[in-house]
C-alpha cells in the first residue's frame, strides 16, 4: 500500500468517524478521543493532521465552501448560456456529500457570502446580456438575485436530499434550470 493510499484511507476514516459522531452528538461535544477511536486511529495520527476538533470542522467547512464555489451558481457557461452540466455536477456533489451537507448546513450564510463574492460578476454580466438591465442596475441587483436563487436552491436541494422522493437528476436539473430562468427572465 503506497503512502498516498494510506493517507487517503486515514483521512476518509476521520471524515467517516466525524459524520458518525455528528449524527448523535453536538459538534462541540465531539472529542478527539472519541473521534480517533471511531476512526480506528491514534490521537497522535489525528494531531498530525489537525490541532483540534475545531480545526477539523473549520477544514471541512472550508472544503465545502470551496466545492460549492466550484460547482455553484450561476449555471451559465463563459458565453452566458445556461449549462445543464454545471447543474448535474452540483447535484452529484450534493448527493455524494449529503451527510456532510446535513451536518454543516447551518453554515448556509457562509456559502451565500461566497456565492455572492465569487459569482456577482457572472450574474451582472448575465443580467446585462439579457438586454433588460444597464450595468449599474445589474451590479445592484446581482447580489439580490444570487440570494433569492441560493435560498430557493438550498430549499430544493434539502427537499431532494432529505425527504422521501423519487426525483431523478434530470427532474432536478430541469427544475433548477426553470428556477434560474424564472428568476432572470419573464418568458
Amino acid at each position: 500500500m503506497s503512502l498516498d493510499k494510506r493517507i487517503t484511507k486515514t483521512n476518509d476514516a476521520i471524515l467517516d468517524a466525524f459524520i458518525i459522531l455528528a449524527r448523535t452528538h453536538p459538534l462541540n461535544k465531539i472529542t478527539i478521543t472519541a473521534l480517533a477511536q471511531a476512526a480506528g486511529i491514534s490521537r497522535k495520527t489525528f494531531y498530525n493532521r489537525y490541532s483540534s476538533i475545531d480545526q477539523l470542522i473549520f477544514s471541512l467547512r472550508k472544503y465545502m465552501v470551496e466545492k460549492f464555489k466550484d460547482v455553484f451558481i450561476p449555471p451559465v457557461d463563459e458565453n452566458g448560456e445556461l449549462n445543464n452540466d454545471y447543474i448535474k455536477e452540483f447535484l452529484n456533489f450534493a448527493r455524494d456529500n449529503h451527510e456532510l451537507i446535513s451536518i454543516l448546513k447551518d453554515d448556509s450564510d457562509e456559502f451565500l457570502h461566497v456565492a455572492i463574492s465569487e459569482r456577482k460578476t457572472d450574474f451582472t454580466e448575465f443580467l446585462i446580456s439579457t438586454g433588460k438591465f444597464d450595468k449599474d442596475t445589474a451590479m445592484t441587483i446581482a447580489p439580490w438575485l444570487i440570494t433569492v436563487y441560493f435560498k430557493e436552491l438550498e430549499y430544493l436541494i434539502n427537499q431532494w436530499l432529505f425527504t422521501d422522493n423519487n426525483l431523478s437528476d434530470t427532474d432536478m436539473t430541469n427544475l433548477i434550470i426553470f428556477l434560474f430562468k424564472s428568476s432572470i427572465k419573464a418568458e
